[in-house]
Order: structure tokens, then C-alpha cells, then sequence
């Protein structure tokens, strides 16, 4: 029998073996401290991403981390490139293990080479490569893939034989041969090899398991997540498996019965792990060096910078007054002293130095995100544009001195500036110091069952039906149950669903796939790979190897770098506005209190409006009435889903109103309550409340917040006495502060930092602002940065013409190749034509600038360069009608195409040879007529203008039933708040149909529809496929019934019932359903609704319900049918002039 620690594991694949090892890093260690193991290893496939993780949980836990990797290695050189050299055929595998520092940095060396040099399907190190940084390395020659055992299964014994004496040569005693057994045959045969050839070359024998998933039942969740890395299904019998079910993390006992002729193998093990001592040391913050002035330290530098920016800062502002300056410099010295104190100027050196940049080189920066609004000394030196003093924003929700972390200031940068941006950082800094930081997607509870089913082969239609149970924030299966307790019940009937939930439990959360950090860029003191392994994305981009909590664990300097669409449209529609109307527009003097930007905001008109264009904050705002500008950083606040499920929303609005009593609990709070009406909605309230009632310092007061926020309970409970004793001590009654504490903590898991609040409600602003003054200027530049993202510009031209801006259609005489201003109205872009290209269409209107219009499609295609502007270009532009204006019809343009492309290439040869002076009139030699022939017709026409655009431009199928079914159905421009597995009805064209078949051959399609607001995918399954076949059909406009399906970055319909929309639609609607809220009942809004019903009623119209929603019941009030209305446009019209039409519903 065995000791426990007999044995320790050299060769074992976690979660980052992706796709392939099922094994987490936590699981891992508790298993090893379980099983009495000393030490325990990850040696993942081709990366070192489990390295940091497994070195933390294992000191955690009192064992040996040992740091490993599989290396492929290459046949040839790492260079080699050569077809059928591919993957893991062209390369063999080598276990390599640090040993000591100096082998961790050799190890990260090798696992960065083998993804910025070696890689070709996979990351590959060669032996040129290998020699140069062996020193510090344990090697193993790994599984049956290893050099070793391939050439001696080739029959090639001596190479073999040859290759071990060269590992030996080059590691000496830190060479092992590994042996492995599983039942394989291939396994065995190498094993008596490798035994023989361990006594004739003196080389150790190690017995390692290959450890794929933790214990011996995985097995089958293993094999389920295979398929997942292949595609395949569990039936599919050509397909990568297992051989055997022996991949598992066995104990001592199990290796040494397994090894019992060579026990010495597996004892050899504890020896390797003697050998290993890696510390990874936390040596401080590392940060780059920033070189300062001569004779200026960091500090001293700084300083100057902020005392200077601050005057700046007073003249913009125009403060002159000595008594408000003075607060601003004591703000500053405090600050100035904090951020000394713990260490940091330089690092605020290095964010000014790359903003300020980007400033001078007219790349727009936003004006603040996250905590670091709150910071006056952000604030003088231009990291920020966000006064803090102003709005009251507290430099410890930054920067705490009792809690010492790096400080972490996310710039806001024009999106397409933030490139230039992080190449300056590297020019500065050093290439080989900057670079982006990995991601990893996991494996989330409702997307593994989805995953599960289809591997296990379960109809979609019923792992559809099943993935519906689940919430949409259950983080595992485990807390789906416990919420949803019909998914026990429906396991425990059917034996499928219950094997699926089982393997889904065992693969969720597991890591997926890589990917890159949509911000995140770390830049270290000196090469990055003496800190850390690098890796290379899918498209790239040099990555590491650790992810953002790893990086900043680690000491290194982690930026932030968002590309913020908004920024680039702001500078955009400025310059616009300038170049048209030759007015300057500084956003950081737009007066924060304009009528007109107030109106739009209330209108909640405000699609293209930053933050405040979702629906449902349009409707909180037509609600609200925002009258001040702290009621937009409220919104910004608001606007989630803890806020309005809570009903905190509700009150703000309430209160606002008049309709609830303002609280402010004691009077000493109400400076700091009283823009938000006695509602505690941001954290920096809870703070300067635990500041001001209970005398916490502003750092004590950041802990109390963070510990509500965590809710740890040991932590509140300690927090609670704390600030009810100091409470009570300051004076105020015991009973009113617990009560006071314990509504604070209930509101803190919804409280926002309203430092982010604010610089993203001033953002709001300025693109309200805007809108409201130049709304041309503002819709032709949004609608030109996304003329390639059809569902943003279906959704900008619908307001473009709700607010009487036309949008005329794309013409070759008058189109600019993005959108441009035209009169009172917007042309449609060129490269919005699909198809086209910016190239095609800068090319277009260049020639029409240099030598005027086209007169007809001939002389266009003489004009232009048919390479660039090729026949399927052309196509493009006559079916979206841009030769309209030529006088032609579209369909005798389309007929005479060839030919004008043909007469035109025959112009060009001439003219290219010099022989049209023999000619009065280039067009005796050719034939430019064009056919009479019949127009299409308009079905036709939408159809093919659809094509060309990607949606319907100059009209739609559905226009005859505009106005039943924007009231009576669901619309694509609300897909963003639609929830998985909620019941929708949608009314659209049917614009795209591709049929599939499922495995046993049964037909079912995808179906694209487009409303009047955007398109959406349904899904038709075989059943509903095959009854309503013919109504799926392109052209034919439907009305879809059916679920939301949410995926990780989509949502799908699953259609449930397909109908015609016609008259009979019309004619089975029951009434018209007005929805009110007690805000707006007032004798004014009550005397222009009842006006309006008196106006309109109509006897054969449809019957009139009025929901009020109150604060305290909800009332539903049937009118008496003589005061029914009749469905008709004009009378909806003017209905929606009173509500929002969201608040008008037809069924």
C-alpha cells in the first residue's frame, strides 16, 4: 500500500488545454491537497495561461505549484511554413517545467516564441530555439506525440536513440523519459522502448497520466466537450475521441499499481518535484519610467502641471472670486498629497503625457470615466474635463489613502484616434513593453445547454424549450434549479434532459475560447516577457498570456484605451457645423441649462442621443421631464436594471413631481440628498453620509461602501456597529441611525459612482445638445459613420423623417460618397449601396467633380474606371435607383448595362491608341440607345432596392399597415430589451430564406424580416416549415408569432405561428388601450385627452381602455362605446401627440 504522497502529477491539462482539458485550477488543487500531494503541475497545450492561477491557489493551499507547458516542437525550423506541415502532424510534443526563476523566464521566453515566431496552426518552438533557453528547465519527452516514442513507433530506433542522447546532452540530469499507460498498444509498445533505453543511456523514467479531467466519471463530459472543439455530435462515428476512459487525476495508488514493474517511475515524480523552487515575487507596482524636465522630480513635475492646469482651468471656468479659488486649491494640495504619498505621480505623468498627446494631434479624448471624474487633480492637468467641486465627486471613491491600490484612470479616446493613440505609448515606451490583454470566453449556464443538446443530438425545438427555463443571470445550473424548480421536475421525468443537465454542470464556466480586451493594453518597465508569456490572437495581435486580474496582480501598469463611437461623431458633426456654418462649437462651454436641448431631452427625442437612446430610457425621460442637468446624471444612474425593479426610478420621478414627500432622514444630509430627493442613488452619497453623521474619514467611508457592495455579512456586521456607534456617540438617536444604515445597505447594491455618471451624462448632453441645434449636422454625420450597419441606419432615417429631415435616395450626380447635407434634407451616401465600397464611391464622385454630371449610364461608364467601379457595382447602384435623376428607368438601365460596359471598354482601348481624331463624333462607331422597355413593378422595385441598400428605402411592403402595427405588434428597434424566451408578435417582409436540413432530412429555414424599423432572424422549425411553406416566401409580407432565443451576442426568433397580414388582421383588432401614469394626472393633460376623445369618437370605431398606473393601485377604465375611435392615421397622429406611442397599444 502506497503513502499518499508517493506520487505527484508532471503531465496534466487544465480548462486552458481549450476545448480539450476539462480540469479548473481550483477543482485541481483541492483534489491534490486531498489525495496528500506534495506538489502538482499544469502543463497545458502550446500556453502558459494557467501558470499565475495555478501559483496562487497552490500557496494558498500549502503545495508546490509546478509551471509547465507541452511545447510543440517542430520537425524542421520554427519558420517553416510548408503544407503538410500543419498542426500536429508537422511538430512533436515536449514537456518543459521551470525549475528554479531563471527557468520560469526561460519557460515564458519560449511559450512567447513559440506564438510570435513558430506559429502555424499551432504555437511551435524549434530545437535552435530550445538550446538557447534551456537553462532552468526540467524536460519530459512527453506522451506518444514526443519525439522519442514517434520515430521508435516509425520503426527508427536508433534516430530515437540519437534524439534522447541529444535531450540528455542539453539538460543533463533535468532530463527525463516519460511513460504513460492508458490500455493503448501504441502506449505499451513505446513503454518497453523507453524502459530499455532509460538503463542503456542512464536517463530517469517519470510516470505520468496525461490527466485530462479530474475524476474517472468525467470521462463522458470530456468526450461531450471534444465534440464541442470539432463540431461534431456524440453519433458521429468518424470523429476525434478518447481511446479509453484513463485521462483522470489519479492518486499514488492507482500510478503505482499501474507502474508496479517500474514503481521507481512513479517515485521519480516527488524527486522532479524537489528539484522545482519558483517564487514569483510581488515586487511593487511596475511601472514604465517617465523621463521628466532636468532638475524636476516626479512629485515637483506634477505638481506644476496642476497648479498651472488649475489657473487654466479658472479662467475657462471665469472664477475669479478668491474664497471659491481657495477651495480648490486646498482641494489640490489634499490630492496632491495622496497621490505622493502612496507612490503615484508618476503614474498620473504617464496618462497626462499620452492624453495630452492625443489632444495636441486632434485626436478627441473623452471627458472622463469611471471614478477618476472625481479628481480635481485629473481635472487641472486635462485627463479629465469633469469639475469636481462643481458636482460634488469625491477624490476617494479614486484614490483612497487608507486602501492602497493602483490607481485606475479608463480613457474615453475618438475611435478612430485610439490606434495612433496606443502606437505613440509604444514608440514611447518600447514595442516590445506595450502590448493588449487576453480575454477568455467561457462557457456560460444557458449557452452549454444549448451546447450540450446539440452534441447529444436533442431536437433544437425541445433544448430550446428547456434552455427557456433557465434565468438569464443564473450563474450555474446549480442556481437555475434552485430558481427555477421545473427544471428539477423535468429532469427527473426525462432521462435525457437529465444526462444533459449533468454533462452541462460538469463543462459550465469552463474557458472556450480567447479573445482580445476590447481596452485593456498593459505597458511594462522593461520586455514584457521577463514578466510575463505572450501570445498572438486569431487576427494578430500580440496578447498576453495572463488576463487583466492577473496583470494587475502582478504589479504592471494596466490601461484602459476604449474607442468611444460618440467621441467621433461629436468631432465629426463639430467640424461639420464649422465647415457650413462657420461657427466654433467648444463642448466645454456649451451652456449646461439650454431650453431648447431641455425640450428635446423631454420630448425624449432622443434617438442618436449618447446613453439616452434605448426605448425604455426614452420613455423614463417623456416621464421624468428632466429639467436640470443633475437630472440627466441621475438618468445615467437610473437607468439599470437594480433602479427600476427596485422602484427607486419610480420615486425619483415621483418626487420630482411633488407626488411623494422628499426625506432626507436628518437636515445635516441634505446638501448631499437633495439633487437626488432624499434618494441615496450614487455610492459617493453613502460615503460623505458615513462621513458626515458617523465622523468616518473619506478612505474609511470608501470601505463601508465597497463592503456594502460586496455584502459580505462578517464585514457589514462589523461596519454596522461601527457606524451606529460613532452615530450614536455624535449625538443622533440610536433608532433612526440603524434604521438610516439598514436602508443604506439596501439601496447600495444599486448605487452608481456618480463620478462615471456624471462624464457620461455631460457626453449625453453635448450629443442632446446637438441634436437639438443641428440635428443635419448631427444625423448625416452618425448616418455616415455607420452607413455599413443597416439596422442603425433604418433607425436613423425613421427619426431623420419624425423630425422632418428628408432623406433623399442615393444619386450618382449628387450623392457624396457618405452621407451629406442637401437642401433641407440629408443625400444618401454611395458606399451605403452594398456593394459599392468607399473606394468605388470616393471614385465616383471625384470623376463628377473633376468633368460634371453623368448624363446617362453610357457616359458614366466611359467616365469611370470599370475596374474600380466593376459591373456588380453598377448593378448595385441602378437597382437602388441612384441613375433615377438620369431620366431612365431602372429596368432599361439594368437591360443596356452590357452593353454600355462593352462600348465603353471599346472607347477606352480606342482612346488609349490615339484614333478618335479620326472621327467628328465618338458615337458614329458605337451604339448608345436605350430599349424601351416596361418599368418594374413597384413590388419589384422595393425588392431590388432592398437588395442594393439592405433595406427598404423609398417605401416598404408595410407602409398600408403603418400605423396598426406600430401599435398593435412588436418592433425590431426594441430587440435590444427583449428577454430569452419572451413571447413576441412581429409584422414584417420576409426578406432572405435559407433552407436546412436537420439530420434526419426534415427541411426547416432561417427567415430574415424587415419591419419599418429594422430586421430580425427568425428560425422555423421542420413542423411549422411544413405548414406554412408557402406563406414563407420572399416578398411575402407576415406576422410571426414565436419566442425570443438569446445567445451571447444575438437574439433569434423561434417562430411558433406564421399568418399572412391582411385585412382580416385589421378587422379582428378588439380596442385601443391608453396607458397613463398619476404623474400626468393633472386637469390640464386629462382636459387635451378627453378634447381629443370628444373630437374623434366615432361610433363604429374600436372601444377605448385607460390604464392608470398609481402609486398605490392600478386602475382600468372601459370607456362607453359611444366614445370609441376609429383606427385612421390621423387621428393616431394626433393621438401620439398627447403619449408616447409606446403608450398606445391596438389588439
Amino acid at each position: 500500500m502506497a503513502n499518499k504522497g508517493d506520487f505527484v502529477h508532471l503531465h496534466l491539462h487544465s480548462q486552458y488545454s481549450l476545448l480539450d482539458g476539462a480540469i479548473k485550477i481550483k477543482d485541481l488543487v483541492k483534489k491534490a491537497k486531498e489525495y496528500g500531494m506534495s506538489a502538482v503541475a499544469v502543463t497545458d497545450h502550446g500556453n502558459m495561461y494557467a501558470s499565475y492561477e495555478l501559483y496562487k491557489e497552490c500557496t494558498a493551499e500549502g503545495i508546490k505549484p509546478i509551471i509547465g507547458q507541452e511545447f510543440y516542437i517542430a520537425k524542421g525550423s520554427r519558420f517553416d511554413r510548408k503544407k503538410g506541415n500543419e498542426g500536429e502532424k508537422g511538430s512533436y510534443h515536449l514537456v518543459l517545467l521551470a525549475k528554479n526563476e531563471i527557468g520560469l523566464k526561460n519557460l515564458m521566453k519560449l511559450s512567447s516564441i513559440a506564438f510570435l515566431e513558430g506559429f502555424y496552426y499551432k504555437p511551435r518552438i524549434d530545437k535552435e530555439v530550445l538550446e538557447k533557453y534551456s537553462e532552468g528547465l526540467i524536460a519530459l519527452s512527453a506522451c506518444i506525440q514526443g519525439e522519442i516514442p514517434v520515430l521508435y513507433l516509425q520503426g527508427k530506433e536508433e534516430e530515437a536513440k540519437n534524439v534522447a542522447k541529444w535531450y540528455k546532452e542539453l539538460f543533463g540530469d533535468d532530463f527525463y523519459l516519460e511513460i504513460q499507460y492508458h490500455g493503448i498498444k501504441e502506449q505499451e509498445k513505446a513503454n518497453q522502448f523507453l524502459i530499455k533505453l532509460s538503463k542503456e543511456l542512464d536517463i530517469d523514467l517519470v510516470a505520468t497520466n496525461d490527466a485530462h479531467y479530474l475524476e474517472k466519471e468525467d470521462w463522458e463530459a470530456h468526450d461531450v466537450l471534444l465534440c464541442l472543439q470539432t463540431g461534431k455530435k456524440l453519433s458521429d462515428e468518424n470523429r476525434l475521441r478518447f481511446s479509453t476512459k484513463e485521462f483522470y487525476f489519479k492518486d499514488a495508488n492507482e500510478m503505482l499499481e499501474l507502474f508496479k514493474e517500474v514503481p521507481h517511475a512513479v517515485f521519480n515524480t516527488l524527486k522532479v518535484a524537489e528539484k522545482i523552487d519558483v517564487k514569483i515575487k510581488n515586487t511593487g507596482y511596475l511601472l514604465p519610467k517617465y523621463d521628466v524636465p532636468p532638475d524636476y522630480t516626479y512629485e515637483s513635475y506634477l505638481r506644476e502641471l496642476a497648479e498651472k492646469g488649475l489657473e487654466r482651468r479658472f479662467k475657462e471656468l471665469g472664477i475669479t472670486n478668491g474664497e471659491i479659488k481657495q477651495k480648490y486649491y486646498q482641494r489640490l494640495q489634499h490630492e496632491l498629497k495622496i497621490i505622493s504619498d502612496m507612490g503615484f505621480p508618476g503614474y498620473f505623468l504617464i496618462v497626462w503625457d499620452f492624453i495630452n498627446w492625443a489632444k495636441k494631434n486632434g485626436i478627441p479624448v473623452g471627458p472622463g470615466r469611471g471614478s477618476a471624474a472625481g479628481s480635481l487633480v485629473a481635472y487641472a492637468i486635462g485627463i479629465t474635463d469633469i469639475d469636481p467641486l462643481r458636482f460634488n465627486l469625491l477624490f476617494e471613491r479614486f484614490l483612497n489613502p487608507e486602501r492602497v491600490t493602483m490607481p485606475d484612470i479608463d480613457v474615453d479616446i475618438c475611435q478612430e484616434g485610439r490606434d495612433r493613440v496606443i502606437q505613440y505609448v509604444r514608440d514611447k515606451y518600447g514595442e516590445d513593453k506595450v502590448c493588449q490583454i487576453i480575454t477568455f470566453g467561457t462557457m456560460k449556464t444557458k449557452m452549454v445547454v444549448r451546447d450540450v443538446g446539440r452534441v447529444l443530438g436533442i431536437p433544437p425545438k425541445e433544448v430550446d424549450k428547456f434552455a427557456k427555463l433557465i434565468p438569464n443571470d443564473a450563474k450555474s445550473i446549480e442556481d437555475a434549479i434552485d430558481r427555477a424548480p421545473e427544471i428539477k421536475e423535468l429532469a427527473q421525468e426525462n432521462e435525457t434532459i437529465s444526462k444533459l443537465l449533468k454533462i452541462a454542470s460538469k463543462l459550465q464556466g469552463l474557458a472556450r475560447q480567447t479573445g482580445v480586451h476590447a481596452a485593456g493594453v498593459v505597458i511594462a518597465p522593461d520586455t514584457l516577457t521577463k514578466y510575463i508569456p505572450l501570445a498572438k490572437s486569431k487576427d494578430g495581435d500580440i496578447t498576453t498570456q495572463y488576463d487583466m486580474g492577473q496583470i494587475e496582480s502582478l504589479g504592471l501598469l494596466k490601461m484602459d484605451f476604449l474607442g468611444l463611437k460618440t467621441l467621433t461623431i461629436i468631432d465629426k458633426t463639430i467640424k461639420l457645423i464649422k465647415e457650413r456654418h462657420g461657427i466654433e462649437i467648444d463642448t466645454r462651454k456649451i451652456p449646461l441649462d439650454d431650453e431648447k436641448t431641455f425640450k428635446l431631452l423631454q420630448e425624449g427625442n432622443t434617438v442618436g442621443v449618447f446613453q439616452l437612446e434605448s426605448q425604455g430610457m426614452r420613455n423614463l425621460m417623456r416621464r421624468l421631464k428632466p429639467s436640470v442637468f443633475e437630472d440627466i446624471i441621475a438618468l445615467v444612474a437610473l437607468y439599470r436594471p437594480g433602479p427600476l425593479n427596485s422602484g427607486m426610478a419610480e420615486s425619483y420621478i415621483r418626487r420630482k413631481h411633488g407626488l411623494e414627500p422628499v426625506d432626507y432622514i436628518f437636515p445635516e444630509l441634505e446638501p448631499y440628498l437633495k439633487e437626488t430627493y432624499g434618494l441615496f442613488i450614487y455610492q459617493e452619497q453613502i460615503m460623505q453620509i458615513a462621513n458626515v453623521l458617523a465622523g468616518y474619514s473619506l478612505g474609511e467611508a470608501d470601505i463601508l461602501r465597497r463592503a456594502m457592495g460586496k455584502k459580505k455579512k462578517d464585514v457589514m456586521e462589523e461596519q454596522r456597529n461601527i457606524f451606529i456607534t460613532r452615530a450614536v456617540e455624535r449625538g443622533y438617536p440610536r433608532e433612526k441611525v440603524e434604521k438610516l444604515f439598514d436602508d443604506i445597505a439596501k439601496f447600495a447594491e444599486y448605487g452608481f459612482n456618480k463620478s462615471h455618471s456624471a462624464a457620461y451624462g455631460f457626453l449625453a448632453y453635448v450629443t442632446a445638445y446637438l441634436k437639438a441645434h443641428y440635428p443635419k449636422e448631427l444625423m448625416t454625420t452618425m448616418l455616415s459613420i455607420d452607413y455599413d450597419k443597416t439596422d442603425e441606419i433604418v433607425k436613423l432615417i425613421k427619426d431623420c423623417r419624425e423630425n422632418g429631415i428628408p432623406v433623399f435616395p442615393p444619386d450618382v450626380n449628387k450623392s457624396d460618397a457618405l452621407f451629406s447635407i442637401e437642401g433641407k434634407g440629408i443625400r444618401f451616401g454611395l458606399a451605403g449601396i452594398k456593394g459599392v465600397g468607399e473606394k468605388a464611391a470616393q471614385h465616383i464622385v471625384k470623376i463628377r467633380k473633376e468633368n460634371g454630371e453623368f448624363k446617362d449610364l453610357y457616359d458614366f461608364c466611359e467616365r469611370v474606371d470599370l475596374k474600380q467601379v466593376n459591373k456588380k457595382v453598377i448593378e448595385s447602384l441602378i437597382k437602388a435607383g441612384a441613375f433615377d435623376s438620369t431620366g431612365i428607368s431602372r429596368a432599361a438601365n439594368l437591360e443596356v448595362l452590357d452593353n454600355a460596359m462593352s462600348v465603353a471598354q471599346s472607347l477606352q482601348k480606342t482612346k488609349s491608341k490615339g484614333l478618335m481624331n479620326l472621327f467628328d463624333n465618338e458615337t458614329k462607331i458605337v451604339n448608345k440607345e436605350f430599349p424601351k422597355v416596361r418599368e418594374w413593378p413597384d413590388r419589384i422595385k422595393l425588392e431590388y432596392e432592398r437588395q442594393a441598400i439592405g433595406f427598404y428605402l423609398s417605401g416598404h411592403p408595410l407602409l398600408e399597415y403603418k400605423d396598426i402595427v406600430q401599435f398593435s405588434f412588436d418592433l425590431t428597434s426594441e430587440k435590444d430589451s427583449w428577454k430569452d424566451g419572451q413571447e413576441v408578435k412581429l409584422a414584417g417582409a420576409i426578406t432572405e430564406v435559407t433552407t436546412k436540413r436537420t439530420q434526419r432530412g426534415d427541411l426547416w429555414a432561417t427567415v430574415e424580416i424587415s419591419d419599418l424599423e429594422g430586421t430580425v432572424s427568425i428560425l422555423v422549425f421542420p413542423n411549422l416549415y411544413r405548414e406554412k411553406m408557402e406563406q414563407i416566401t420572399e416578398g411575402n409580407v407576415v406576422v410571426i408569432e414565436g419566442s425570443v432565443r438569446e445567445e451571447e451576442e444575438s437574439k433569434t426568433i423561434i417562430a411558433k405561428d406564421i399568418l399572412p397580414l391582411n385585412d382580416e388582421i385589421v378587422k379582428n383588432i378588439r380596442n385601443i388601450t391608453i396607458k397613463i401614469y398619476d404623474e400626468e394626472i393633472k386637469d390640464e393633460f386629462l382636459y387635451k385627452l378627453k378634447e381629443f376623445i370628444e373630437k374623434n369618437r366615432n361610433g363604429k370605431g374600436k372601444p377605448v381602455i385607460i390604464e392608470a398606473k398609481l402609486k398605490d393601485c392600478f386602475v382600468k377604465l372601459q370607456l362607453h362605446p359611444d366614445y370609441s375611435l376609429p383606427i385612421e392615421p390621423e387621428v393616431l397622429k394626433e393621438l401620439q401627440r398627447l403619449l408616447p406611442k409606446e403608450r398606445i397599444t391596438i389588439c
